[in-house]
């Protein structure tokens, strides 16, 4: 069945074709090609899809849809059904203009009106949003007097469901109203999602969408280097060829893989984000740098043990003054569970600290804020924490200043904001301790760092190298 038949069937639009009134413009549509793949890479399926080109849409109402954090996808691991509500219509490619009664894809109210479906029809069947994440919904039944869960994650028209209650019951009543794809999760938003049961072992990774950024960019055969950030690569004369590339496009992709499933590029990334509107041939170096990062650590993943339990642990730091510029200190974070990072951030401070303790306890309430939603929604989830959680980082002065709060010539000046962390301190919900710089497992989100320093990092974050395929693969060299 075509495209094309399946929309006509679902009354997206009215059968007879009619012109929009007087001063109203049709939304024209065109066919987008897509091309489906399994979690190996393989094409699966060649698609046509219709949809409106929302880009020339002048008039729309509210557009925002929530969506999962990615987080909570990691933490829990239909467009064409929402109506629309004005009076729009739409130029098919045959050329026939139809008043819309559905959402379609590209219209920029699209999403909005779906997720207001879903959320009704999951709301009728006893789900629960999520306050802390308004992509997240969980349902709790009692059968012969056991609790039994579904918890379930949306992204737009994509979902991940897990639980002990009975999910193809669920599905398959969803699947009357909805028409659904259902199957054990292998690809979610170009992230590989493998679980081996008897292991408890799940890992995620993003290699085949990252082969897919390097095969787009010209850097498939490119050598390969065991870091994504060097001094050396602002000061080298690498040519002209670096300077082809699309830099905002191959940032928002670095972006989404960094922020999904490569935790180890994320300082990197928060440099290359700073020069979007102006980047020089440094800036282009840097990121052709990544781009060779990436090439050798392709099969990299986030891998994640089920033995280890749901307790959370979090890493802070940061570098005081470490922006050359501006002069304002780097901070990072990340959040252990399970053996691998789950959350994680690296991030300039707005306001410019001056000591090492200001920069540290600045880093700490950024922390300290993720935390605090971090165990809420766990709460919800129905995982209450059962004790303080631990919040490392390597400053004595810091810890000691929310520790034991005092008011003297150097801190007195710290914003009021800042003082968050105190709170929470005091109320028992966080508690701080001290390790060695080598032992914080956020050094990498504040700073480049040399070969073995940065692969502690990666293993400190729990990611793995899962076995190489393919004769392509050229051994990493120091650049």
């Amino acid at each position: 069945m075509t495209e094309y038949s399946i929309l006509n069937g679902m009354n997206t639009w009215d059968k007879e074709a009619t012109d929009p009134p007087p001063g109203v413009r049709a939304i024209p549509t065109k066919v987008v090609l897509i091309r489906k793949r399994n979690d190996k890479g393989d094409i699966i399926k060649y698609k046509a899809r219709i949809v409106a080109r929302g880009d020339l849409q002048n008039h729309h109402g509210k557009t925002f849809s929530p969506t999962a954090r990615i987080a909570s996808i990691r933490m829990i691991n239909r467009i064409l059904h929402g109506h629309i509500t004005e009076p729009l219509w739409i130029k098919l490619p045959d050329g026939s203009t139809h008043r819309l009664r559905k959402s379609l894809y590209g219209l920029k109210q699209s999403g909005r009106e779906w997720n207001k479906v879903l959320h009704a029809a999951l709301v009728d069947r006893g789900f629960k949003r999520m306050e802390e994440d308004f992509g997240v919904y969980r349902r709790v039944r009692n059968i012969g007097g056991v609790d039994r869960t579904t918890l379930l994650a949306i992204y737009v028209d994509d979902g991940l469901f897990a639980g002990d209650d009975d999910l193809e019951g669920f599905l398959s009543e969803l699947d009357q109203q909805f028409k659904l794809k259902r199957g054990e999760v292998e690809l979610f938003l170009g992230m590989k999602i493998a679980t081996d049961d008897a292991s408890g072992i799940m890992t995620i990774d993003q290699c085949h969408q990252i082969e897919t950024i390097l095969n787009n960019h010209g850097f498939a055969n490119a050598s390969a280097v065991a870091t994504p950030t060097s001094d050396s690569d602002q000061h080298s004369n690498g040519g002209t060829a670096h300077l082809k590339l699309n830099y905002r496009q191959v940032f928002c992709e670095l972006l989404w893989v960094s922020g999904c499933t490569r935790p180890d590029i994320s300082y990197a990334d928060t440099q290359l984000s700073r020069h979007c509107a102006d980047p020089k041939p440094e800036h282009f170096r840097r990121m052709r740098r990544v781009l060779r990062y990436l090439r050798g650590t392709i099969n990299r993943q986030l891998e994640y043990n089920q033995h280890l339990g749901i307790d959370v642990t979090l890493y802070c730091d940061s570098d005081h003054a470490a922006e050359k510029s501006g002069r304002r200190s780097i901070s990072g974070y990340t959040v252990i569970m399970a053996g691998s990072a789950i959350t994680w951030a690296s991030k300039r401070q707005v306001s410019i600290a001056t000591s090492s303790v200001q920069a540290e306890y600045q880093g700490l309430s950024a922390a300290a804020r993720e935390t605090l939603w971090i165990r809420s929604l766990l709460f919800s989830l129905g995982f209450p924490p059962s004790s303080p959680t631990i919040i490392h980082g390597d400053s004595t002065g810091a810890i000691a200043l929310a520790d034991h709060p005092t008011s003297h010539a150097t801190t007195k000046h710290i914003a009021t904001h800042y003082h968050f962390t105190r709170e929470l301190v005091s109320n028992g919900i966080i508690e701080l301790r001290w390790i060695g710089t080598k032992e914080i497992v956020a050094d990498g989100f504040t700073k480049g760092l040399s070969r073995v320093p940065h692969e502690s990092f990666v293993r400190m974050l729990g990611m793995v190298d899962a076995p190489r395929q393919g004769a392509c693969w050229k051994g990493l060299r120091e650049q």
